[in-house]
């Protein structure tokens, strides 16, 4: 494009056609600009015909594969970069990797990093992403969190570092981090360092909600609308399982790489083997299994979409597909129409399925044109 433009006086304009048709090795379209830079050459640089006429050949010459290859070259050294500085300083790369990603593209690549990550933290967490050196890990920033806006992230942390709960709720700016906020960052976990060990995390994170609406009526008489909202907010948290309040985390932070089986224990085993007969597994231990094996697999659902079937006698009928993980590992399961109308008929459990729900599903495994999923038989949902 310099070339065009410097030598040849071709408008920058028409310099982008040039390099379209370079791309696409459309040499018809870049005859038209042959005598304009031949000419240009020779009036305004004093180059003389032949040597004109061969820079444009040389131009010229580039659309055979030079755009391709161009390409294929800078490519090559970009990977080879990316992949030196993954390999000995992978801190920094995951870091500055996740500093420009998207939404979609973190909950991917958390689940290939999550051992290099820490979630967000009220007394760490900045507005981007650092490496802690003192754990060797890269703290999350609190924008992480869903709720969390510039003014919102900016008051909390120019208050760091806070000793407690108390201490955070009594010195910040109650007009940018709200009750809202407040809250979720209680349920993504942002307060957790101050939890006793003894305390599991989802009675820790009750008892905040607890103290939170407590602390927030200590010097201010509630009005009789803030005494019931704030009363029903305690009911709903009191009756929340476990599972809830982890699927909580999971929609604040936007990943779902946690290991099911070491959180429901009990269900994952006892459950599974008492109603399936066989213990379930993860999604990734089943991926090399035969067409037609039985199988039990326990996670979560990434997401659930309905699809209709579009040829054959159940043309037009709805089908369930399920992407369902479990610690970075995935699989798609489906959910045949007859099953869904028997399951409508016993009452609906499959339809009230969302996503991020925890689950235990037995089917049977199904390779078909080389795709690879589950199709579902039975399933308990656990939250």
């Amino acid at each position: 494009m310099s070339s065009v433009i410097d030598l040849g006086g071709i408008s920058p304009n028409d310099s982008v056609v040039v390099l379209k048709a370079m791309g696409k090795k459309q040499k018809d379209k870049l005859v038209k600009f042959k005598q304009k830079f031949i000419e240009n050459c020779i009036k305004s640089k004093g180059i003389s015909e032949k040597d004109a006429t061969g820079i444009w050949e040389y131009i010229e010459s580039f659309a055979e594969y030079g755009f391709n290859k161009s390409h294929a070259i800078s490519y090559a050294i970009l990977s080879y970069i990316c992949a030196w500085m993954k390999l000995y300083y992978p801190l920094e790369w995951v870091a500055g990797v996740l500093s420009n990603a998207s939404k979609d593209d973190f909950k991917i690549m958390y689940q290939h990093w999550d051992s290099f990550l820490q979630k967000p933290d009220v007394i760490f967490s900045k507005d981007t992403y650092f490496i802690d050196d003192s754990i060797k890990k890269v703290v999350m920033p609190l924008s992480g969190v869903n709720g969390v806006g510039d003014s919102a992230l900016d008051a909390i942390i120019r208050g760091q570092p806070y000793s407690s709960f108390e201490d955070f709720y009594t010195r910040i700016e109650k007009r940018k981090v709200n009750k809202g906020i407040i809250l979720n960052l209680i349920f993504a976990g942002c307060f957790d360092r101050f939890k006793p060990i003894e305390v599991s995390e989802n009675k820790f994170r009750k008892e905040l909600v607890n103290k939170f609406i407590g602390l927030k009526h200590k010097n201010k008489k509630p009005t009789k609308q803030e005494r019931e909202s704030d009363a029903e907010l305690i009911r709903e948290v009191d009756s929340m399982t476990r599972g809830r309040i982890l699927m909580k985390e999971i929609e604040l932070l936007n990943f779902t790489a946690f290991d099911y089986h070491s959180y429901y224990k009990d269900k994952m085993t006892e459950v599974a083997r008492n109603m399936f007969g066989k213990e379930a597994k993860k999604p990734s231990e089943i991926l090399n299994y035969k067409d037609k094996t039985e199988v039990v697999i326990g996670g979560a659902v990434e997401s659930i979409e309905y699809k209709p079937i579009k040829s054959g006698k159940f043309i037009g009928k709805e089908r369930a597909i399920i992407r369902f993980t479990n610690q970075g590992g995935a699989v798609e399961v489906v959910i045949f129409p007859w099953t869904l109308e028997q399951d409508d008929k016993a009452g609906g459990g499959l339809r009230k399925i969302k996503d991020l729900t925890p689950m235990i599903i037995k089917g049977t495994v199904s390779i078909w044109n080389g795709n690879f999923s589950v199709i579902f038989k039975e399933g308990l949902q656990l939250a």
